[in-house]
């Protein structure tokens, strides 16, 4: 019964990976159960490493998060270059989202795992670049790095540090560096049918290739955050999109939106957008 519930618990993954997140939702469903029943231990562990790829094709990055808090916490994958990407991971959402210091922590007593070991090519330019994530250098660097992974247990880790990095040079403005990235992580999913990632990824690319929408007035009285949730509302994005991309929850981004609406005096997104570019006074 415990290999059922390992069969059943890959068997959520791969469905994640496909994109059909009801299925995998259900086969999930089934491998705790069938785990609980045969009282296993190892397989109850290794269900959230299968969990993982349904919460990020869902876009719940605060669910996702957990679960690599639990899986880094547990040392799950420790025998593959999953015990290595599950840290990396998590180091980088915490740089990428202001706690650059939790990032270097979860990374300065693991030193880098063997060449031979799926996506160790890489694993050094990543975790130059987890250091100084906005720096064209370190990115130019862990980019050219990509091509070092050509096994093909390597294709999902490279089209993901692809879109890493494409999704941080289009939050940095840089819309050809986005784009020739999101490109290359769309190209390697869609090879493999990766239908779930490809979704999101596909998000991110006609979000960046959208029309730049015109600088606002410098005179809004808004914060910083509330003018980065004004900007991307303004140019269409859902609520959800908008928590994604700032990596907060919708929540959050609902506060900040009823904040805006009120200082700006608008009653919708429409006039949101347009007086983010009218004349101070008009």
């Amino acid at each position: 019964m415990d290999i059922q519930a390992e069969a059943t618990s890959f068997l959520a993954k791969v469905e994640a990976l496909r994109g059909d997140t009801a299925a995998a939702s259900e086969h999930l469903s089934e491998a705790r159960g069938l785990a609980a029943r045969a009282a296993s231990s190892w397989v109850a562990a290794h269900l959230a490493e299968c969990a993982a790829p349904l919460h990020l094709v869902n876009g719940d990055v605060q669910a996702w998060v957990g679960v690599l808090e639990f899986l880094v916490g547990t040392a799950v994958g420790a025998n593959s270059g999953l015990f290595y990407e599950h840290r990396w991971e998590l180091a980088t959402h915490h740089a990428l989202h202001g706690d650059r210091a939790q990032a270097l922590r979860l990374l300065a007593a693991i030193p880098d795992p063997p060449l031979e070991w799926p996506g160790a090519p890489a694993l050094p330019a990543w975790r130059a670049w987890i250091t100084d994530p906005d720096d064209p250098e370190t990115m130019a660097r862990f980019e050219r790095s990509l091509t070092g992974l050509n096994r093909p247990a390597e294709r999902l880790s490279r089209a993901r540090m692809a879109w890493l990095l494409g999704e941080r040079h289009a939050w940095l403005g840089r819309r050809a560096d986005a784009i020739r990235l999101l490109e290359t992580a769309a190209s390697g999913y869609a090879a493999m049918g990766a239908g779930g990632p490809l979704t999101r990824v596909s998000v991110a690319l006609d979000r960046v290739a959208a029309p730049v929408p015109v600088s606002p007035r410098q005179d809004l009285p808004l914060t910083p955050t509330e003018l980065r949730v004004a900007q991307s509302v303004a140019v269409g994005m859902s609520n959800r999109e908008t928590a994604d991309q700032l990596g907060v929850s919708a929540k959050t981004v609902e506060f900040h939106l009823a904040n805006i609406f009120r200082k700006l005096a608008v009653r919708n997104r429409t006039e949101l957008a347009a007086s983010l570019t009218r004349p101070a006074g008009a």
